[in-house]
């Protein structure tokens, strides 16, 4: 994925930089206000306010552009997070309160662009290299979060910190979705509670 985005040609001058930052800043407006299926090259180009031929001259495609704009967003925003959650006071805080700031961290991350969010979740189901780049994004994670359980290892109940990892992922994936991009009738501090005792009862012994 990440030999794909770097496909990308990437300008020299200062004027070729400032032009190619314009059109990702606003793809990124447009993206998150119309969908990824409601925008288009021309549209981009002229909230950017530059000509067409510059969006070509930097991007394959509109699929190119969300690719590197969400790659790159996301990313950093994983990292933050995970980053965050290894300066909590573990032993202060306990093990359930530290699950559920760790839930708490990840629904601040798709509460701060929701529609792109929801737009990367549609797109995964019919696009097989937006489904791959989510898959990387969890793998990502998955492998920051093991290496955050390895913390409590003499403490867990599990053994396959892989498979425990992934599990839990696709839990919190799920239930923040609900709650966040879907609006869950259930209200928000009850579903992350619920989580957290879950996840602490699977971990823990």
């Amino acid at each position: 994925m990440e030999k794909e985005i770097l496909k990308t040609r990437m300008p020299q001058q200062k004027r070729g930089i400032e032009t190619r930052k314009r059109i990702l800043e606003a793809a990124w407006v447009l993206f998150s206000r119309d969908g990824y299926n409601g925008t288009n090259a021309k549209e981009i180009t002229a909230e950017a306010g530059v000509s067409v031929g510059s969006f070509y001259a930097y991007f394959k495609d509109k699929k190119e552009l969300f690719m590197e704009l969400t790659h790159g967003h996301m990313k950093q925003e994983i990292l933050a997070m995970m980053d965050r959650m290894q300066d909590l006071p573990l032993e202060k805080i306990g093990k359930k309160e530290t699950i559920r700031h760790m839930i708490q961290l990840i629904a601040d991350i798709h509460n701060q662009d929701p529609e792109l969010h929801r737009e990367i979740e549609a797109l995964k189901y019919k696009d097989p290299d937006i489904l791959a780049f989510d898959e990387e994004l969890n793998d990502h994670f998955n492998k920051r979060f093991i290496s955050f359980l390895k913390h409590f290892e003499d403490r867990l109940r599990i053994i396959d910190l892989e498979a425990a990892a992934k599990v839990i992922s696709c839990s919190v994936q799920e239930t923040i979705h609900a709650v966040r991009l879907f609006e869950s009738p259930i209200g928000e501090e009850r579903m992350i509670d619920a989580l957290a005792e879950m996840i602490h009862r699977y971990l823990f012994k």
